[in-house]
């Protein structure tokens, strides 16, 4: 269990990083960085896709049985290269995919928040002031009130921003949760487990 919250985690937190830099480049570049953004995300995807997949070939049977590793790789791999062949199609369709995206990530920390909050977490209102910047984001996007491409562009480049940083705060408050929890389990068991003044808030 331990393996698979680090693994998930870590593939959390690369993936906020590439959305956060993918993000800059449209923000910077927003006359010509459209499709060399479709290029970098193929890419990317072709190399998750193998990676997942070889993965999943190297593990044994029964290490597999509660994983999607395959099933991950090869969507991974075939978006990557349909995204690879047909970058004007993405293109076209990207506000859409990515307003959606967004209010379901938007959603998903408000999730969080209320979790957060229902445990006395002193991070949970930054959260889900977070959590509805991202889904006004994706209303936003939606909506497509832009008078320009480019300056459609760089919106998607500071939503994208946004929720890459968003994210990597929400992987923050989660695991420094996770932490405590573990930390009280094993006290616990060894008989050493005080509750401190923080979680008592």
């Amino acid at each position: 269990m331990k393996k698979w919250l680090s693994d998930f985690k870590r593939d959390f937190v690369l993936l906020s990083v590439a959305y956060l830099v993918l993000g800059i480049l449209l923000l910077v570049f927003p006359g010509g960085s459209g499709k060399v953004v479709c290029y970098v995300c193929a890419a990317i995807l072709c190399v998750f896709g193998l990676t997942y997949l070889v993965s999943y070939f190297a593990r044994g049977a029964q290490n597999s049985l509660l994983r999607m590793d395959f099933a991950i790789g090869l969507i991974a791999l075939l978006v990557g290269i349909y995204v690879f062949a047909r970058p004007e199609v993405v293109l076209s369709i990207l506000p859409v995919v990515l307003g959606v995206v967004m209010i379901v990530d938007g959603i998903v920390k408000l999730q969080k928040a209320l979790d957060l909050a229902r445990i006395r977490d002193s991070y949970w209102l930054l959260l889900l002031l977070l959590a509805v910047l991202t889904a006004a984001l994706g209303v936003l996007m939606l909506v497509d009130p832009f008078a320009t491409a480019e300056a459609l562009i760089m919106f998607i480049g500071i939503s994208m921003i946004v929720g890459g940083v968003s994210d990597l705060w929400t992987a923050f408050c989660i695991s420094r949760r996770l932490r405590r929890v573990e930390k009280k389990l094993m006290g616990i068991e060894t008989g050493d487990y005080t509750v401190s003044d923080d979680e008592e808030k």
